[in-house]
């Protein structure tokens, strides 16, 4: 049995990485357990780990958990961090969130975009870290300087309350790099009841490309990432790794760009 830990079923990210992590433990003959910060949280899979009723452990979530390392040392059981990295810890898988933000990025400036705002991540997330890094990259390479940042969590209320921020700048973006697609379903409803267009007046460009995103009014640009294959690459290596193994990796690819209607040229160019 494996388990995997995510800070939340509701966001609908997390279920392509499921979908990818069950069919990786199902080749191997285990069963995934899946857990989230939102419901029991993190002790009943320490329990667990502790009884050797769980024989490895991806974390996707669980930041601030007091001892937590020491924990999972004491279990003797492989452990990897999902999508998220720590400064002590050099056991972790992560996507290449830098090279999605740019992507997104050099697409708004393509267009002709020169005031390009960013509604980043949670303050002091892993995932937020890197795409404003990203963001901050692309915006110095095309010689522009960096717009209003907004942070948010990853939730369609939090990224609605941070678009209405940014809207209601001085001198409001006519592009917004949006850090998770959850957000932008959010900032795009802001969009609207502040009685504005997308893209005539605001264009829009999310990370994570969900079946949602092309159904949305309208379909929503945003950078595909291969979340399945972050899951299955997380079991992989629980399935091969020794407890005491270091394991830093980056998935690159494939990462692309899918273009709709929520991005165009800024109105009157």
């Amino acid at each position: 049995m494996f388990g995997l830990f995510i800070p939340d079923f509701a966001n609908p990210v997390y279920a392509e990485i499921i979908k990818g992590a069950e069919a990786a433990a199902a080749a191997l003959s285990y069963v995934l357990v899946t857990g989230s910060a939102a419901g029991a949280g993190l002790g009943g899979y320490m329990d667990l780990l502790g009884q050797g009723r769980i024989d490895g452990l991806l974390l996707a979530g669980a930041e601030g958990e007091s001892g937590l390392i020491e924990q999972l040392d004491r279990a003797t059981v492989p452990w990897i961090m999902l999508n998220r990295r720590s400064p002590s810890v050099k056991r972790y898988v992560i996507l290449d969130d830098e090279r999605a933000a740019r992507l997104a990025v050099e697409h708004l400036v393509g267009l002709g975009h020169r005031r390009v705002a960013h509604l980043a991540g949670p303050d002091g997330a892993d995932t937020a870290l890197r795409r404003r890094a990203g963001y901050s990259m692309a915006m110095r390479a095309a010689g522009l300087p960096e717009g209003q940042v907004v942070a948010a969590d990853y939730t369609p209320a939090g990224g609605a309350a941070a678009m209405a921020e940014l809207l209601a700048a001085p001198d409001p973006p006519t592009a917004v790099f949006v850090a998770n697609v959850a957000s932008a379903i959010g900032a795009m409803e802001a969009v609207r009841a502040a009685g504005l267009e997308i893209p005539r007046q605001i264009s829009m460009v999310a990370v994570h490309d969900l079946d949602l995103a092309s159904y949305l009014a309208p379909p929503l640009t945003t950078v595909r990432m291969p979340l399945a294959e972050l899951g299955r690459r997380g079991v992989a290596l629980l399935g091969s790794l020794k407890p005491e193994e270091s394991v830093e990796e980056v998935l690159d690819g494939p990462i692309e760009l899918i273009v709709r209607r929520s991005t165009a040229p800024p109105h009157g160019t």
